[in-house]
């Protein structure tokens, strides 16, 4: 498991220029965690006590906002950091960490990671520059989040699509939970979308297919 835990910390494009030995150390303080889908991961409030990684799967950063609704900010994929407490000044983790799929995330506690930057010091602005650009994808997700539950779910399968560089298979659950629509919602509107050759979609999943005419609904072209 160290060897895998190092192969993927070595592919990571932040850590390039780390001395092997020192990744060595980073893996063998790491540890893989395995996550039900729609388990907390921590939740908004919790003592910020580690580093964590997406190592497999989709999880997502929500915030409860006044109206009782959870409002979802980010959208991470494999190789993702979150919550880099460590190499951030976090005391409690400012949002909540919930699998949107089944995940295996990596996490490494605070002090750990926290040698490990001390030592290797270009990584904290080389998470601190990943994190702001991830931030700034983040905001149309964010934008729609007042608009038509057809733009909120159109946002979804874009992003999610961009984020992993590829069409992305997702059950209709999951993609309402990452929409922030009721499920019976995404059912509709999935249909329409398949109706128009948007999406295809399965009795399992949704594939989003046709980007530019998503990117057009959205006002993006």
């Amino acid at each position: 498991m160290k060897s895998n835990l190092n192969s993927f910390f070595e592919g990571m494009p932040a850590f390039h220029k780390a001395p092997p030995n020192e990744l060595s150390r980073l893996a063998a303080a790491a540890r893989v965690i395995k996550y039900k889908k729609s388990d907390f991961i921590f939740q908004e409030g919790d003592p910020a006590d580690a580093s964590w990684w997406v190592a497999d799967g989709i999880v997502k950063i929500s915030k409860l906002a006044p109206d009782g609704r959870m409002s979802t900010m980010e959208i991470l994929t494999q190789g993702d950091i979150f919550a880099p407490a460590g190499v951030m000044n976090l005391q409690y983790y400012p949002a909540n960490a919930i699998a949107v799929t089944a995940a295996a995330v990596i996490k490494v506690l605070k002090p750990n990671f926290a040698s490990f930057a001390r030592t290797f010091p270009e990584i904290i602005q080389n998470v601190l520059q990943q994190v702001s650009q991830r931030l700034q994808r983040s905001h149309r997700l964010r934008s729609v989040d007042t608009l038509s539950s057809e733009k909120k779910v159109a946002a979804a399968l874009l992003w999610v699509s961009e984020k992993s560089r590829r069409s992305v298979g997702l059950s209709r659950r999951e993609l309402s939970e990452i929409a922030g629509v009721a499920p019976e919602t995404a059912v509709r509107i999935v249909l329409e979308m398949k109706k128009k050759k948007w999406v295809t979609a399965t009795a399992r999943n949704v594939v989003a297919f046709n980007f530019a005419a998503l990117q057009s609904f959205l006002g993006e072209e």
